[in-house]
């Protein structure tokens, strides 16, 4: 089927086999090889698309554009008043979505699309008003927002303003988004030596800086609470930081130690 036919193009391209892209995207055992015979469900598929650094629509073969961008025919020219936003790793952004950071940035957007955030969990919840105090003090506007749960988060460099899903579908990677779209802005804008984020291993990525900026700013956050951990694995789990991010997070550690 073509999602394995792309999922093996794409490994070869990073130098990756299956297994381990199969297990970077914490699927179970041998689950891509069993894409030759049934079809994918779409968690995943994002899953393994982000350790790719593709869309989940590359794979199923909706569009030829390995990096979708939208700047690309498939989104139309998409941009917000001349701006290309970023967006979390490769997703195609929704019209509708974009009309709501639209409204947001116009102060305009009904009450019912915000993000009320009493059920999560206490420890998340300090960790985001964390990142959000970060955001603040460095003049960075971030909206917390509910919406379907394959629209991506989404920051715009020049009017330093970004937009988070709250109800992304791996719920657990929220605060990894927010100091992810954080790191966008920052190093884009030349806030913070780019050279401390550039990617550790063959997966380059112009993602990859946001992703190693927003596990040091994670890291950072988790020794000021007392939890400096000596383990990768423990520290990626208790903080909801994504598998394809793995090997960068163990890099960190590494030289830390």
């Amino acid at each position: 089927m073509i999602e394995l036919e792309r999922t093996k193009e794409l490994a070869k391209k990073y130098k990756m086999n299956l297994r381990e892209v199969n297990d970077k995207a914490g699927l179970g055992r041998n689950s891509i090889y069993n894409w030759k015979n049934q079809r994918p469900g779409i968690d995943a598929l994002n899953a393994v698309a982000d350790v790719l650094h593709t869309s989940a629509d590359y794979l199923s073969g909706k569009t030829n554009n390995p990096s979708p961008s939208p700047k690309g025919d498939e989104t139309g020219g998409i941009s917000i008043d001349g701006e290309v936003p970023y967006f979390y790793h490769g997703y195609t952004i929704p019209e509708d979505y974009l009309n709501i950071v639209r409204q947001l940035m116009e102060r305009d957007i009904k009450k019912d699309l915000l993000n009320d955030m009493t059920t999560a969990d206490q420890n998340k919840q300090k960790l985001i008003d964390w990142l959000l105090a970060y955001a603040k003090k460095r003049d960075i506007m971030v909206e917390l927002v509910e919406v379907n749960p394959t629209y991506p988060s989404i920051s715009l460099k020049n009017y330093r303003f970004a937009v988070i899903n709250t109800n992304w579908h791996h719920q657990e990677e929220v605060p990894f988004s927010i100091g992810h779209e954080i790191g966008h802005i920052m190093l884009t804008n030349g806030e913070v030596d780019s050279r401390q984020y550039i990617t550790f291993t063959e997966q380059s990525s112009e993602e990859s800086p946001a992703d190693i900026f927003s596990i040091k700013l994670i890291y950072n956050y988790s020794c000021k609470m007392g939890d400096c951990f000596e383990d990768p694995g423990l520290f990626m789990q208790a903080y909801g930081i994504p598998n394809r991010v793995a090997d960068a997070t163990k890099e960190i550690f590494k030289r830390a130690a």
